[in-house]
């Protein structure tokens, strides 16, 4: 649960410092990901529920991992990050490191944000 209320956070902060606010990017998002296949009423109907999801998707706890992990690869992927100086982590632990080192890596993070207060 600690790490949704993270990547909720760091959404939140993207979208602020990209001065948008939740609505505007849930069309960005949407229609670069829609089927426009539906006629236009549906679009604008699907655009609302999509809206209504993704504002629930950033302050429930119950928001998949990988829903929020989609969000933020939407900003990587369209340069948006580069816009406001920022740099979202990706790991790549598991193709360098064997298992044990990996968890020993783990450790160390989960003490640094601990010790941090994250």
């Amino acid at each position: 649960m600690k790490n949704i209320l993270i990547l909720q956070k760091r959404i939140k902060e993207i979208l602020s410092k990209l001065d948008w606010s939740v609505s505007h990017f849930a069309e960005k998002y949407y229609y670069d990901k829609a089927d426009f296949e539906e006629d236009h009423v549906k679009d604008i109907e699907a655009l609302n529920k999509f809206k209504e999801n993704l504002k629930k998707h950033l302050n429930r706890n119950s928001t998949k991992l990988q829903t929020l992990e989609n969000y933020l690869e939407y900003f990587r992927r369209n340069g948006l990050l580069d816009n406001i100086d920022m740099v979202l982590p990706k790991s790549y632990a598991d193709i360098y490191l064997d298992k044990e080192s990996i968890q020993e890596m783990k450790k160390i993070s989960k003490k640094i944000d601990n010790d941090a207060g994250a």
